[in-house]
Formats: structure tokens, sequence, C-alpha cells
């Protein structure tokens, strides 16, 4: 099988129903990467790496997890994600590994940066959300969605690179978990979301028609403190900016052992240049909308 996500190729044994299938005749551009996902063993240590979690272990170039009952991953290369599953763990499950923990892994070691966001495409460009797990951002995203008709981008992980000197998101993910009250305050039906097998209270969709199919332009990242006041949020200059961003950062452990810190504070510092950040409590639609009208006052 073959898709497309977060600005790869991926060539994989397995079907992954989250992501977009690409054309199996096409052939990558001269700039496009490949990342291939193969069913194979993995071993439980690298011996000549460093063991810096009890579940995750690296050398130059590779990433080992350990992912208890659900098995083992190696992630090599930026361009290789090889598990092997444990023997009463569901495919899902490994699925879920690969299409977080995997590819963040993946981007990392491309150069790229991961962001830990939800992020949909308003008609000015990509609004991001951003937060401590729990914050709601899937819910944000979702209520966006739903109200105001603006796709999904990616809810948890998304790559920005700069083209040029605009900061743009990608995502590719097309997989959307939101705890039942948030489906039931949004109005939509359990029948038509997946349990998730491990949280009752939680239920994913995979409406590929929720999600775009292209990347865009990020305009702004919004940071959801659920100890903030619900008054107006608060835009944020300087090292707090700097801050906000480097929290965001998908899987931050993984900086030093795929690449270095200076390459990632010369991206963060070009987009930072070129988007608005705010920080409060969880917005409502009203807010979201009035926050895009201050925006596009302050780049006219």
């Amino acid at each position: 099988m073959l898709y497309r996500v977060l600005g790869f190729l991926l060539r994989s044994e397995i079907a992954f129903p989250e992501l977009r299938e690409a054309n199996l005749a096409c052939e990558p551009g001269p700039n496009e990467r490949v990342v291939e996902v193969l069913v194979g063993p993995v071993p439980d240590s690298l011996p000549s790496g460093v063991q810096l979690l009890d579940w995750f272990h690296f050398e130059e170039g590779r990433c080992l997890y350990l992912i208890g009952e659900t098995g083992r991953m190696m992630v090599e290369g930026g361009s290789r994600i090889t598990f092997q599953l444990g023997q009463t763990a569901p495919i899902s499950d490994m699925r879920s590994y690969v299409l977080g923990t995997g590819l963040g892994t993946i981007v990392h070691q491309n150069g790229m940066v991961p962001l830990h966001v939800g992020a949909v495409l308003s008609p000015a460009g990509v609004l991001a959300f951003t937060g401590p797990s729990g914050a709601g951002k899937s819910t944000a995203v979702a209520a966006v969605n739903r109200q105001l008709g603006w796709p999904l981008v990616g809810d948890d992980l998304a790559t920005l690179s700069l083209d040029g000197t605009t900061p743009t998101i990608d995502g590719g993910v097309r997989r959307l978990r939101l705890w039942r009250d948030a489906v039931e305050r949004l109005g939509w039906s359990e029948d038509d979301m997946t349990r998730d097998l491990h949280r009752a209270d939680k239920y994913i969709t995979y409406d590929h028609g929720t999600f775009v199919d292209r990347p865009g332009p990020l305009i702004g990242v919004y940071e959801i403190d659920p100890d903030a006041s619900p008054a107006s949020p608060e835009e944020l200059r300087g090292a707090a900016k700097m801050s906000m961003f480097l929290n965001a950062v998908y899987r931050p452990f993984l900086v030093g052992p795929c690449r270095n810190h200076a390459a990632l504070y010369r991206v963060a510092a070009g987009a930072l240049g070129r988007i608005t950040c705010w920080r409060g409590a969880r917005p409502d639609i009203e807010d979201v909308v009035k926050l895009l009208k201050m925006k596009a006052k302050t780049s006219d």
C-alpha cells in the first residue's frame, strides 16, 4: 500500500485506514522522501546504543521503542519503520504507535519539526491548537470544523517546514479522537465512531471528508491553558512565544538523539517571525473568529 502523510510517501506492508492512499504507479519527486513500514523482527535492545528511558534506546540513526505487550518498533535513518507485534496485541494498537511516535521520529530524523497540535485550515490559513494532554485540542478543532466547516489539517501530529520564509503545516493522519462528553456536546453520534479499545469513554472517527489533503500556510498557534480564566487570550511575544513553540514540539525527548538543538531553533525562529501566538482558556467559536479578524488587521 502507498500513502501520503506529513509530506512523505509511505510504503507499507499493512493497511492504514487513517491515511490517504496515493497512486501506486506514481514515482516520487526529486525531493520527495519515501518511508517504508515493514513487519519483521525487532531487537529488544541496542547494545552499542544508549538507553535513555526504560522503553527507549537510541544510537546514531536508530531509535528503538519497547511498547510492552503491544510489541517493539525500530525507526531508522528517517526512512524505515519496522515493528514486531506482541503475541496478543491487536494490529490497531501498533498502527497508533506507528502513526504517532513512529512518524514523529521520522520527521525528527529528517530535520523537520513535528508539532503536537490539532489544526484547522481557515480561509486565511492554518490555525493550530496546542497544550498539555487533556487540554482540549481535539475538542477545539472538532468544534471549529463542526460549526464553521473548516477542514482539519490534523489532530495530534503535524509537520512544520519553511517554504522560503512561509511556515507551512502538513498533516495527513485522518483520525480524530474525542471523549464521550465532547461527542455529545458537538451533536455527533457514537454509532458513527469507533470506540477506543483502551478507553471506553473515548471515540475515534476516520471520516476522510473532514480532513484536507494539502499543506497550508501557518498563521497562528493558540496554546490552551486549562488553568486560564475565560477572559481574552494573551498574545505571546519574545521568550514566551519561543517557550510556547518549544513546548509544542512532538516528542521533545527526541531532539537530542535525532538532531541538534540549533537546527530546531533556526526553524522555530523563522516560523515565529511570521505567525501570531496566543495563550488562554479553550476558545469558543466566537473567540476563534475574533482572533482571525485581529490577525487580519495586524497583517494589513
